[in-house]
């Protein structure tokens, strides 16, 4: 399973497919307001933009793992819990719809920090529940008679319609690469069909009256006894979005420290909707030229116990390590069909680097330690990087201390001509690099991946063929 810049070609490093769907059902009940506040009835063609950017998205790798790369993904990702913020507050607590968008981020950061997360069967429910919901919304909006006639839909306000389609854009853009480009358009339908049902109810001049014009909608389908439903769908579409979103925060940064979270709750309580779904947009639209502009340099796989790999034996058939120290780099090795034993791992490997740092993780998924293999980079073949074990390598505890491994065997391979003197010093060199970074827990040994979990719906990891 291999990431481009922490992207998935099977999958997505920073959350389940599922959480696609909560991300529009947490936030929709404002983005019609502001959209329709902003480009009028030209909303609709808002929200066919913003979905065919949330397909064209998912072409493109994540940003990578620099640090103004961590910082920008963390704040579209943290602008996204102040929409739902406001949205909770708004609709569950109207009387102090403030204070109470305030203490919704500092419970989810709470829940989040304490590692709270959303099972993948709750997530699947409430997928459902919210497409039924939308169902029924659009099927009252379209049966009951609209209460306001449109004048005329007027001329294609083109400022007002690109500000729709940024603020928009990042609740139709797809969690997970699994089919990713078919359920944005999905997402995307389901957007459109509700927003052609509340323009078609209420008109855009009254839609955009107010963050909790959806009330009003269900006042004009002369559904009001549906009223307390909404408020439970709020509740049930925010708080797993938001969970959602703050987990893949912290997968990336490692914490997310309580300073960050007054100023969360601050921003719920003081900043306009308008401003906070245009920083969430911008925030959005920045991941994606990060995207465009990323080079493949560095790869990131998730390799479970028991993947197919291609292994290694002596030509004489015994294992490595069956053979003494000094035979063990004289005879011909051949390559054989294997599997990865023991441990889950991830791995990051970057081109220019002499090394690939690897995260490991028990039977229950919890995470033991990383261990640094020290590489010589060769190049790219068809299939992927082309590297030779550098034998000499780092084994590094949670703590960051660390310690060297296979130091008699790396003299070994140098003796027998496996290895270069020069290319020994430059390995030896790359691990002291290394252990540096994980002496001062910085990346990539500052908690970051640590919480990693693989997306339940990814398949098991096959070799091309013919590689054996």
């Amino acid at each position: 399973m291999l990431m481009t810049r922490g992207s998935v070609v099977n999958g997505r490093w920073e959350g389940p497919a599922k959480e696609g769907t909560l991300r529009l059902g947490g936030a929709i009940v404002v983005i019609l307001a502001a959209g329709a506040a902003s480009a009028g009835y030209w909303l609709l063609a808002a929200v066919v933009l913003a979905a065919l950017l949330g397909a064209a998205a998912t072409r493109l790798p994540d940003p990578g793992e620099t640090p103004i790369e961590h910082a920008v993904v963390a704040f579209s990702r943290l602008a996204l819990i102040v929409v739902y913020a406001i949205a909770f507050g708004s609709y569950v607590f109207p009387a102090q719809s403030k204070l109470a968008a305030a203490g919704f981020v500092l419970a989810v950061v709470l829940a989040g920090t304490l590692g709270v997360r959303v099972p993948d069967f709750v997530k699947r429910f409430l997928t459902a529940l919210l497409l039924v919901a939308g169902l029924v919304l659009v099927t009252l909006c379209v049966v009951v008679a609209p209460v306001t006639t449109a004048s005329g839909i007027g001329a294609p306000n083109l400022p007002g319609i690109v500000v729709a389609t940024l603020m928009i854009f990042p609740f139709l853009r797809p969690a997970g690469r699994t089919n990713a480009g078919w359920r944005a358009l999905a997402t995307g339908s389901a957007a459109m069909l509700i927003t052609f049902a509340a323009l078609y109810q209420l008109g855009s001049l009254r839609l955009g009256l107010s963050v909790t014009s959806m009330r009003d909608l269900l006042a004009a389908a002369d559904a009001d006894a549906l009223q307390p439903l909404l408020t439970v769908i709020v509740v049930l579409a925010t708080v797993p979005a938001a969970l959602a979103e703050f987990g893949a925060v912290r997968d990336r940064l490692g914490r997310t420290g309580s300073a960050g979270a007054g100023v969360l709750a601050a921003a719920a309580a003081l900043v306009p909707p308008v401003a906070v779904l245009l920083a969430a947009g911008l925030g959005g639209v920045t991941e994606l030229l990060l995207g465009v502009r990323d080079d493949g340099r560095v790869l990131v796989g998730w390799i479970p116990a028991g993947t197919p790999i291609v292994g290694s034996r002596l030509a004489d058939g015994r294992r490595f390590r069956e053979a003494p120290l000094p035979e063990r780099f004289r005879v011909p090795r051949v390559p054989v069909p294997d599997v990865w034993h023991g441990t889950s791992t991830l791995r990051r490997i970057a081109d220019d680097e002499w090394s690939s740092v690897w995260w490991f993780f028990g039977g229950d998924g919890v995470f033991t330690g990383w261990y640094v293999n020290l590489e010589v980079p060769v190049g790219r073949t068809g299939t992927g990087l082309d590297r030779i074990d550098g034998i000499l390598d780092l084994a590094v505890d949670p703590d960051g201390s660390w310690c060297w491994k296979d130091e008699d065997e790396a003299e070994a391979a140098v003796d027998a001509g496996r290895l270069t003197a020069a290319q020994l010093v430059r390995l030896r060199a790359e691990g002291e690099r290394c252990a540096a970074l994980a002496e001062a827990r910085a990346y990539p040994f500052d908690g970051t991946g640590v919480d990693f979990r693989p997306d339940v719906d990814w398949p098991r990891p096959e070799l091309p063929r013919g590689l054996v």
